[in-house]
Order: structure tokens, then sequence, then C-alpha cells
């Protein structure tokens, strides 16, 4: 029971820390906001110490949404092309595993996707700035340090989400 209660404890604060608030949007759906988007730069959050020297590593997560976004014909810019402008927008999508990890070596996480681009303010057009467009379920998990490999299951959970969406509004020819 102890365990149970400590574990609901990590995931509030996992959810506390990780959470952003931002307005909702005028679309219909949050996926009206993918249109026309030509390529997209993936960023991942730099992962907790702790779970990397456990075999979770920023590398694989990277590759992993890249080949998924390779797969779909999606094209991925580079972090030199994101810099200069080369897709209009600068648009990115924001992967992040949030964990924490007690004394018997269980690891609570949650997973988040996130689309963001320059978007215009309503009320000062003349003001540009990113935020996020679109947002994937998340998934909250928990698993022990010796299998922390398999959250990668759930980050291509949450790609294929996006995939999905932006497929949906950018129909291959």
């Amino acid at each position: 029971m102890l365990h149970l209660i400590r574990t609901f404890s990590v995931i509030a604060i996992i959810l506390l820390f990780s959470s952003v608030v931002y307005g909702q949007t005028i679309v219909e759906s949050d996926k009206e906001t993918l249109k026309y988007i030509m390529s997209v730069n993936v960023l991942v959050e730099d992962l907790n110490p702790d779970i990397e020297e456990d075999g979770l590593n920023k590398i694989s997560i990277q590759t992993d949404v890249e080949s998924s976004f390779f797969m779909e014909d999606i094209k991925v810019l580079t972090e030199h092309e994101w810099l200069k402008g080369k897709e209009y927008g600068n648009p990115f999508l924001y992967v992040k595993v949030s964990n924490l990890k007690d004394e018997s070596g269980i690891y609570s996480y949650f997973v988040t996707v996130k689309f963001v681009q320059a978007v215009h303010l309503v009320r000062y057009p003349k003001i540009i700035c990113l935020a996020p467009t679109w947002e994937s379920t998340g998934v909250f998990g928990t698993v022990g340090e010796d299998n922390v490999d398999s959250i990668r299951i759930d980050v291509k959970d949450q790609v294929d989400e996006f995939i999905n969406d932006y497929l949906a509004v950018n129909p291959q020819e």
C-alpha cells in the first residue's frame, strides 16, 4: 500500500512539473494547426542522469522519432536548417520524458509530445511567438531500472499520435 501511495505521489509531482498551460485554440481541432507544415525539427529534452545510467538515452529517442518521420515521408529539419528558418514558422516537435526513481529502483514517468510553432497574437498581430499548438494525450507509467529502454515504446506511441494527426491534414500524394 505504501508503494502505491508513493507511486501516485511521484506521478502527481511529475505532472505538476511537466505541465504547461496554454490558451484554447480557435480552430476546430489541434490537428488543424498542422496544415501546410512541410518539415519539422525534433527536439528531445535532456533526460535525468539516473535514467540515462540505467539505459535510456536521448540519442535513441531522437533516432526513433526521426525514423518514424522518415517512414512517413515527413521531412526532418536539422538544427542548423531550423535555426536558419528553412520552414516558415520554425516548427518543432518537442519530446519530453519526465521521470523520478524511487529507492527500490522503480521509475515513475510521464511522456508528452508537443508541436510548437510561431503564432501571431490575435490582440496584436505584429507580435509573433513560439507556442504549442498540438499536444499528445501523454502517458504515465512505471518501470524497473533494468527495463527503462521500454519507455521508448510509449514515446513512439505519442509520436505516432502526432504523425496520424499530421497526415490527416496533410495527405501524402
